[in-house]
């Protein structure tokens, strides 16, 4: 199902409770592959109970199953509330997106960086953490390493976006202008993450045998980006 059949199927159900219908992420920046991407959609109801909720449970669960993430939901007051929780995801919605339905909560948005560094070290961390704890449990299964790369890796991109912001850059739309952007502030090697992306493209594959060295080039980069936001 396409974003846009997903939105007025949306408009159907909810009627006048549909603030909003927001297309998020790759499919927004042009950087969307088939197979390693998946459609980002924001619903805004304008009245957010579980009673409204429920009511797009059987198509929510055919958009699950065609491959993509659950759909965030929000009312317009939770969204104005949360500026100071969110700054990562809120700033990347905000410079790219597409309104499939309803209003633009987001074209007035003004967003305090005060709050962005804290939550990008926090994120780094926390989903660090999570690499090295599953490691164990998957170290002879290169498959399962490889996926672990590809998939995770979309949540470092969006967490570079906010750590090159709190250093005062503007990150480019491009993943790999924004790879070289980190790397004129960090002393890592640019390779792995150039890697994944071409990976994710389908423009090259790595061997079984190599799995577990992309593993450890990959945490070791990422312990790099932590180091810099941590001294920052």
């Amino acid at each position: 199902m396409e974003p846009k059949e997903f939105a007025h199927q949306l408009a159907g159900i909810y009627e006048n409770n549909l603030e909003s219908v927001i297309l998020y992420g790759s499919a927004a920046d042009g950087e969307f592959h088939k197979g390693h991407s998946d459609y980002n959609v924001l619903i805004v109801l304008k009245a957010l109970a579980p009673i409204e909720i429920a009511k797009s449970g059987k198509l929510v669960g055919k958009w699950i199953k065609d491959g993509n993430s659950l759909p965030l939901f929000f009312s317009p007051e939770m969204i104005s509330t949360s500026i100071d929780v969110f700054p990562i995801e809120f700033f990347d919605i905000k410079e790219l997106h597409k309104v499939l339905f309803g209003n633009d909560p987001f074209a007035k948005m003004m967003i305090d960086g005060r709050n962005l560094r804290h939550q990008c070290e926090h994120e780094l961390r926390s989903k660090l953490l999570t690499l090295y704890s599953t490691l164990p449990t998957i170290a002879d299964q290169p498959k399962k390493l490889i996926k672990l790369i590809t998939e995770s890796s979309s949540s470092f991109f969006a967490i570079f976006r906010g750590v090159l912001r709190v250093a005062g850059v503007s990150p480019s739309g491009s993943k790999k202008v924004m790879i070289e952007q980190l790397t004129k502030l960090i002393d890592f090697d640019p390779a792995m993450f150039i890697e994944i992306i071409d990976t994710r493209a389908g423009m090259t594959a790595w061997r079984k045998d190599e799995a577990l060295e992309k593993f450890e080039q990959y945490l070791t980069s990422i312990d790099a980006v932590v180091r810099f936001v941590d001294q920052m």
